[in-house]
């Protein structure tokens, strides 16, 4: 992160989508009281949550479905495209507070990619950054559909997906990592709108959120005192 380093990491539980992304806009905010710092919080989610990005638009069939099956829509102060998380999930947010030092932006992503990556190692998936820029070049509407620079893929299989805006001066990064498996409930809106949700589901098979949010924060800790 430039020549920033972590100064705070907070693990929370199971939130609801709406006050899980006012808290991501409170922590960034608070985050002004150390400016050459970054704050990293994880949480998870208390129910189905879809999160779509700050600047999209979502389908009224897609809102008609998730309201119709208890879908909560919310949308995120990040970019990107749509993502369905449920209650097993793992959600990671990264805010770091202006004023900006040049390569902050971009290396947010790259940053928080890596201790992901990191972790999920640790707990012996192969988990890669990507370093290309765009794959497939077309933007696509929904986020698994594509795998960006500084995200994370495990064999080929796109397992984490960041996202990022600047906010106030400062940059906000949110990423979201699926966990577990389609409940019969939501499976069909999962195939529906979500569809590649379930292949990252599949390679990271036996990783549960409160193992990794633990073992993120170890890797997290270990790369700020190489400092």
């Amino acid at each position: 992160m430039s020549t920033r380093h972590l100064s705070e990491l907070l693990l929370g539980g199971d939130e609801d989508g709406a006050l899980a992304m006012e808290r991501d806009l409170e922590v960034l905010a608070e985050a002004g009281s150390a400016v050459t710092g970054a704050v990293c919080r994880t949480h998870g989610w208390s129910g189905p949550t879809l999160t779509y990005g700050h600047a999209q638009r979502v389908p009224e069939e897609l809102c008609e479905d998730a309201e119709h099956l208890q879908v909560q829509t919310v949308r995120r102060p990040t970019g990107g495209g749509w993502l369905l998380h449920l209650a097993g999930d793992l959600a990671v947010s990264l805010a770091l507070a202006g004023p900006l030092r040049p390569g902050d932006f971009r290396s947010a992503a790259s940053w928080l990619g890596e201790m992901i990556a990191e972790a999920c190692r640790r707990l012996g998936a192969e988990a890669m950054v990507s370093r290309t820029e765009v794959l497939p070049p077309r933007r696509a509407e929904i986020c698994f559909a594509r795998t960006d620079k500084n995200e994370i893929a495990v064999d080929g299989v796109k397992i984490a997906g960041i996202a990022l805006a600047r906010i106030r001066g400062g940059v906000l990064a949110q990423a979201a990592i699926p966990l577990v498996r389609a409940t019969p409930s939501v499976e069909a809106f999962e195939k529906r709108w979500d569809p590649s949700r379930s292949d990252a589901v599949r390679v990271l098979q036996g990783i549960e959120a409160a193992n990794l949010a633990a073992t993120l924060a170890e890797a997290m800790k270990a790369k700020s005192s190489d400092r």
